[in-house]
């Protein structure tokens, strides 16, 4: 039976996990960084454009249901396109909950087309049986507001949607530049999500 149960488990973990474009050319693409753990997932959509009618490619670090297994387990790892390592990539597990395991993921992105990015909370529900008194806790849920920026050809991004201990932040966007072998972040203006009617 509990070979049974592995077994679908990994099943799910193939099925659903999304994997990054690993394919990345600087010429006409960015890399972008992006953090989740079940429960707390960052969604995003990239390669907005309305023009032709194309409303992007989603994908869901830490709410995806492979993600999700993954950080229950902590079997999730991390993947990278090779992008300079920041202090959030460094200081990660510090993020790490019970049965949740904080991952990134890197993508290759279209550049010069618009991204739409929101962080989550799913809240669970734990119910307390006693005798006479039945109690039942609820975290609820949240959603932060979509924001949207457009990134340029060449250039790494990371988006900072994870906070130890708070719900539901808006997502941060940093531009990660190298000067003089040093990391830095700029952080990048952000505007209300993009929309394709």
């Amino acid at each position: 039976m509990k070979k049974s149960i592995t077994g679908i488990m990994v099943m799910f973990l193939f099925a659903f996990a999304q994997e990054p474009n690993t394919q990345y050319d600087p010429n006409n693409q960015a890399r972008i960084r992006l953090f989740g753990q079940n429960g707390r997932p960052t969604i995003m959509i990239s390669g907005i454009d309305c023009n032709v009618g194309n409303k992007g490619e989603e994908v869901n670090i830490g709410g995806s249901m492979g993600d999700a297994f993954g950080s229950l387990l902590g079997s999730a790892k991390n993947v990278s396109l090779g992008m300079p390592q920041t202090e959030a990539t460094k200081t990660i597990s510090e993020q790490n909950g019970m049965l949740s395991k904080a991952i990134y993921k890197e993508f290759a992105i279209p550049a010069n087309k618009p991204v739409n990015i929101r962080s989550a909370f799913i809240g669970l529900s734990n119910v307390l049986n006693g005798k006479y008194v039945t109690i039942t806790q609820y975290e609820g849920n949240c959603k932060s507001k979509i924001i949207s920026f457009v990134p340029q050809a060449g250039k790494d991004y990371e988006v900072i949607s994870l906070q130890r201990g708070e719900k539901c932040i808006l997502p941060t966007v940093f531009e990660i530049i190298t000067e003089d072998s040093q990391i830095k972040l700029k952080e990048v203006v952000t505007s209300e999500a993009v929309k394709c009617d």
